[in-house]
């Protein structure tokens, strides 16, 4: 397969352009590669200094002004939770502008700031607030099977 790409066959260019990235799209095997991302699959054209760069300065893209998150990979894939998306309408009369509903950006999902506060039997926004919700919710029978 290296042998294969590095002679181009397969291998299609087209005008498309990552929006996120800007790298050139390029058409092989039935989808759409970034030129960066297909070389790096497949080890073409690599020697040590430039996996020794690439793993030093990847990510760094000046044209657009973007850094990467220092901390790991990100994850904006996440799951908008039903409740969440069904209740976020412009015609609920609950909810009289966008700053009257908040969204939460957790670990694997967004969602709603008033349901997923809804365990906490106390309520409060102190540290003993929180630690006293999240014993008598350890302790319930039902325990952490309540969603």
């Amino acid at each position: 397969m290296e042998q294969a790409i590095k002679k181009g066959f397969g291998v299609q260019s087209t005008h498309f352009v990552d929006a996120y990235d800007g790298q050139k799209l390029v058409k092989f095997s039935g989808g759409l590669w970034g030129e960066k991302d297909l070389d790096s699959q497949y080890k073409i054209d690599r020697t040590d200094w430039k996996d020794f760069k690439q793993r030093f300065i990847g990510g760094f893209d000046y044209g657009n002004l973007r850094v990467p998150w220092p901390f790991g990979k990100t994850n904006r894939n996440k799951r908008v939770m039903t409740h969440t998306y069904e209740w976020f309408d412009r015609q609920n009369p609950h909810i009289e502008t966008d700053r009257d509903y908040e969204v939460w950006e957790l670990e694997s999902a967004y969602v709603d700031k008033a349901m997923y506060s809804k365990w906490r039997a106390r309520g409060g926004d102190g540290p003993v607030d929180y630690m006293s919700d999240l014993y008598q919710y350890s302790t319930s029978i039902d325990g952490s099977s309540r969603y």
